[in-house]
């Protein structure tokens, strides 16, 4: 069992117990590697990759905050160390400790009473190493206690500022502390092949979601126009079904009537358009009641225009009407058909055909 890391101030920053506990078990994972020693600047630049010459162990159980562990509150850790480096390290466990180098966010606060940058997460483990001094308490926890539970907390140190002793390079880069640290895509692709190749996969796999979300989205929209579409199709054939059936209805009512043909293939034209829908239904009540008004309606019209035209100039050699009467039917008649819509020559010829009696 390993010792991590502890609550508190590091090197990099404050890490608080919350942030331990809610991000160990994603960044310590099963697998993570452990070597003698952190990697100096020049072990950065020559072998990113880190060597198999020092590779001494791995995690074998994911980190875990254990508010009452063996040591303390701290992350803790399973791990198995290699056959060549067992008794070395069982010799020195007492006097080493464990560090991490990972990559996290930090901004600037105050805790503890002290100012500094408060390290808000974790993001990735590189590798947990053996060093000669903890950077914020890390221990190899069997060897050194043997999972006393009231056992003496450990010393903390605090290591020199020197780039041969980081608590972590990477930290440094990520807590933004006093170290001034450029970070370029070409020193990160030197120094962490790994971490490029998982950020192109992540960023890939982002623009992948994108663009399948736009995708999805412009599927939708096309189904929605399609939809729309076809329901104004639909209204429009009902529409035109509903406007046939008024149809029938109107040439039915007419068959009985006496209105002259012109006015009764007018009101066949017109009045089918006043048809309405009622529930998604033709009204067909309320059509028919509108056709007889509109019957009624022009009845009234023309018997008063047949009237104005009695015995006025429209009987025989010897009838009392005067010239002027047959002018005025005309003149009636010939104003109807111009409200019908027809032109004045139209209109006017029909006239004298109505007003001979042949309307």
């Amino acid at each position: 069992l390993i010792k991590i890391i502890t609550p508190g101030w590091g090197t990099s920053g404050y890490y608080s117990e919350s942030m331990l506990e809610r991000d160990a078990p994603a960044v310590y994972q099963a697998g993570t590697q452990m070597f003698l020693d952190h990697p100096t600047a020049a072990d950065e630049k020559a072998r990113p990759e880190r060597s198999l010459t020092t590779l001494a162990g791995f995690i074998t159980e994911g980190g875990k905050f254990l508010k009452t562990g063996p040591q303390g509150p701290g992350v803790y850790a399973k791990a198995q160390i290699l056959s060549p480096y067992r008794g070395f390290l069982n010799e020195v466990a007492q006097i080493i400790g464990v560090s991490h180098r990972a990559l996290g966010k930090g901004t600037p606060g105050s805790a503890e009473g002290r100012q500094g940058k408060i390290i808000e997460s974790l993001t990735k483990c590189f590798s947990v190493d053996f060093v000669t001094l903890p950077g914020r308490g890390g221990a190899i926890v069997p060897m050194l206690e043997a999972y006393r539970k009231n056992s003496e907390s450990l010393i903390e140190h605090e290591p020199p500022a020197d780039d041969e002793l980081n608590e972590d390079t990477n930290e440094e880069i990520m807590a933004g502390n006093d170290k001034e640290t450029v970070i370029t895509v070409e020193s990160l692709r030197k120094t962490h092949p790994a971490l490029i190749t998982e950020i192109r996969e992540s960023i890939m796999q982002e623009i992948q979601t994108s663009e399948s979300a736009k995708q999805k989205e412009a599927e939708h929209k096309q189904v929605l126009k399609e939809n729309q579409d076809m329901k104004i199709e639909l209204d429009r054939l009902r529409e035109a079904q509903v406007i046939q059936e008024a149809g029938k209805i109107v040439a039915k009512a007419l068959e009985k009537s006496a209105l002259p043909a012109i006015t009764k293939a007018r009101l066949i034209e017109t009045v089918p358009k006043l048809a309405r829908m009622k529930d998604g239904k033709f009204d067909e009540a309320a059509f028919t009641e509108a056709v007889t008004t509109a019957i009624k309606t022009e009845t009234d019209y023309v018997a008063k225009l047949t009237e104005s035209g009695k015995v006025k100039g429209m009987g025989g050699s010897g009838g009392s009407g005067t010239p002027s009467d047959g002018t005025k039917l005309k003149e009636a008649f010939k104003q109807q058909y111009l409200r019908e819509g027809l032109t004045v020559e139209q209109a006017e010829l029909k006239a004298t055909i109505a007003a001979a009696g042949g309307r």
